[in-house]
């Protein structure tokens, strides 16, 4: 008799988890829909990007004609940005056509505004947990369309992808604490690990230029 009090109640428990899950689907993806719709009317709009852009279209346009070794140990400035970078632009080369630097400033564009975009998930996620859905969507929109965060991250700078590897980080470490998963706390991990190699030394600039 417990064991099926057990059951019935372990399969309420995953209907309930489904049902929540549903309801998440909705706001996520309105939210999905308006940040990427921003992205790229930024990016499209965007006279002169970042100053910072300069450098890292080097390092990736090196990435691709130099041996990896020797750039890598050249660079001034982790390598995650300028790989991503480099992994945007042979999509981008298919479709964009121009001079090879205005392709590499387009690709450095799309890279943190992909990224923009997939922050929405982390962010939503970890709102929810620490407090309801409805905060959590309110602050994701509000984050996205803020002058100063919304240039940022539709900028040719390492700032988004920081962010999404961050705020990432921080909800596996919510919960990995919830559930004491050792996956969990894997994830975590790798995400913290993930986010060291974007330099994020540039966000107060960004701000304060903004401003």
């Amino acid at each position: 008799m417990e064991e099926q009090a057990a059951r019935h109640r372990a399969g309420i428990g995953r209907m309930w988890a489904a049902a929540r899950t549903k309801r998440d689907l909705g706001p996520l993806l309105l939210l999905l829909v308006l940040a990427m719709a921003m992205r790229l009317w930024l990016v499209w709009h965007t006279e002169v990007a970042a100053r910072d852009s300069i450098g890292y279209v080097r390092y990736a346009w090196q990435l691709q004609h130099r041996p990896w070794t020797d750039v890598l140990r050249d660079m001034e400035q982790p390598p995650g940005y300028a790989l991503a970078l480099l992994a945007v632009s042979y999509p981008v080369h298919q479709f964009a056509h121009g001079p090879e630097s205005t392709v590499m400033v387009l690709s450095a564009q799309l890279t943190s505004a992909f990224a923009g975009v997939l922050l929405v998930i982390p962010m939503f996620y970890l709102g929810k947990e620490i407090f309801d859905r409805r905060v959590a969507f309110w602050a994701c929109l509000l984050f996205q369309f803020l002058p100063a965060t919304g240039r940022m991250l539709s900028d040719a700078l390492t700032e988004a992808i920081f962010l999404l590897f961050a705020s990432s980080a921080m909800f596996f470490g919510v919960r990995a604490l919830q559930t004491r998963s050792v996956v969990t706390f894997g994830l975590c991990g790798l995400c913290g690990i993930a986010k060291a190699r974007f330099n994020a030394a540039s966000l107060r600039a960004s701000v304060s230029a903004s401003e």
